[in-house]
């Protein structure tokens, strides 16, 4: 076993003898101690007998000098965080009992492997937190020694639907298996999934993506469990879209096809060291608490195709195209946003791959890309560059792995590498050209008034910057007097 230190524990238990409370640890912490899993600091759920959870929990963030935060007052639930000087903060979850006393408690949680309980008192007077001292009243011990993931009752769906989605995380994370009566129940309890407040789906399901292997999983819930089908019902509008040759499977095959591939190419992206850090890097950056650029692109990887189910078109030779389906997607990605409760810079972000994953491939078939439409790609991807090239290798890749038709996987890599090259290395050519003219210059010189098409202007010279056709202030006022001479110019802005 783990000894965990136990200075903290020391005062939270001398102040519940001074109260004469019983506190007992249970939850995650004893089940990482049986498993002999490493644990990093204070993260442990305390269980308060004969008295005031809300009391008691004040008292201990007074003394400790820590912070109380409700988290469920109807349930009493409250936590403590304890901030140390180069350390991880320690966080104490109290709780009071469900029913009655401790037993009645234990019988009432969810899996029989997070309903073991140890008195605090024992676990501080053995060195190891002896086992001997553990009670467990419904087999979680030997469910550990199976690392099977067993619920105690179909009440634990009943009362909480989340569970469903937690049981498959625990798995995920313990590399446990599902026993089959709780698989069954799972199944039968799969519509409750609608009961649940979108928050709690998000983080429950980002921590299930958050794994290295999170594929095998995500695929395990819809297709053994039917899960993604209720909380996302278009799900089985993809299963039914058939798509053209190049595919070769149904719409929802496919984009798990490139959820995995993207996993994969997350983990170990397939370029030299110093892009594939670079790569990473980006991709690790957090957009809000725990949620990370990498984990929406996974998500979005999962539905990046939904668009499709609208856009189907057959023609009269057999052949089926999908014409702007990364455009109609946008609004079953938005719906998905509003649904987890995305923030508004995830929303945009997502809006964007999904208008956007198309263009890398399109460049590509062109075969000859000319250094402006790379800065337009750059451009248009703007801060997303690196998910949008990511997801388009990867959707490539699945595609063509469907087909078995693994020789173009090699050029379509290099021709992503290349673009990569010119987005980390080369960016005062095609991401950001220096400044040679302002707007204000413009429009004095053309005696042009404030508008939307000024910044037209400048976007032009921009782009004849990438492709080295303007390098000095000049040549920009030349070409500025160009284009507003355009049919396109006086189209749009006059």
């Amino acid at each position: 076993m783990v000894i965990m230190e136990n200075k903290i524990l020391e005062k939270v238990y001398r102040l519940a003898s001074e109260d004469r409370l019983k506190i007992y640890i249970t939850g995650g912490y004893l089940r990482s101690l049986l498993l002999n899993l490493p644990v990093e600091g204070i993260d442990v759920d305390l269980l308060v007998i004969d008295g005031s959870v809300v009391t008691f929990a004040r008292k201990t963030a007074e003394i400790l000098q820590g912070t109380m935060v409700e988290l469920d007052r109807r349930n009493g639930i409250y936590r403590v965080v304890i901030k140390q000087e180069k350390r991880n903060s320690s966080i104490l979850d109290f709780t009071s009992p469900k029913g009655r006393d401790l037993m009645e408690d234990l019988k009432k949680r969810d899996f029989t492997v997070n309903s073991l309980a140890m008195e605090l008192g024992d676990y501080l007077k053995t060195p190891s937190g002896g086992q001997k001292y553990i009670i467990d009243v419904n087999g979680g011990i030997q469910d550990l020694r199976e690392r099977k993931m067993r619920v105690i009752s179909e009440e634990a769906f009943k009362d909480d639907p989340l569970r469903l989605i937690r049981g498959i995380r625990l798995c995920a994370a313990l590399d446990f298996h599902l026993e089959e009566r709780t698989l069954g129940w799972m199944y039968s309890f799969r519509e409750s999934l609608k009961e649940i407040s979108g928050e709690r789906v998000r983080d429950e399901l980002w921590k299930i993506i958050d794994m290295k292997d999170s594929f095998s999983w995500i695929t395990f819930m819809e297709e053994r469990l039917g899960f993604l089908s209720v909380l996302f019902p278009e799900v089985g509008r993809m299963k039914a879209t058939e798509q053209n040759f190049y595919h070769g499977e149904n719409v929802w095959i496919h984009c798990l096809r490139t959820f995995k591939s993207i996993e994969s190419n997350i983990e170990s992206p397939p370029f030299p060291l110093e892009m594939a850090l670079k790569i990473k890097e980006h991709l690790g950056q957090e957009l809000v608490s725990s949620r990370k650029r990498k984990h929406l692109l996974k998500f979005f990887a999962l539905f990046h195709d939904v668009g499709k189910i609208k856009t189907k078109k057959v023609l009269e030779s057999g052949r089926i195209f999908f014409h702007r389906h990364e455009v109609e997607g946008i609004p079953y990605l938005e719906n998905y946003s509003e649904r987890l409760k995305l923030s508004s810079r995830e929303r945009r972000i997502l809006s964007n791959l999904t208008r956007q994953h198309m263009h890398p491939l399109f460049l590509q078939v062109a075969k000859k890309v000319s250094p402006r439409a790379f800065y337009k790609l750059f451009k248009k991807c703007g801060e997303e560059t690196v998910e949008v090239l990511m997801h388009s290798l990867s959707d490539f890749t699945a595609k063509r792995e469907a087909k078995e038709n693994f020789q173009e996987i090699k050029p379509y890599r290099a021709f992503i590498e290349e673009t990569f090259k010119k987005y980390f290395y080369e960016g005062e050519t095609f991401v950001t050209p220096p400044d040679i003219i302002s707007g204000d210059e413009i429009m004095e010189y053309l005696d042009l008034h404030p508008s939307p098409g000024v910044g037209y202007i400048l976007a032009k010279i921009k782009e004849a910057q990438a492709e080295g056709k303007v390098k000095t202030r000049k040549e920009a006022i030349n070409l500025a007097s160009q284009v507003v001479q355009t049919g396109t110019y006086q189209k749009r802005f006059h």
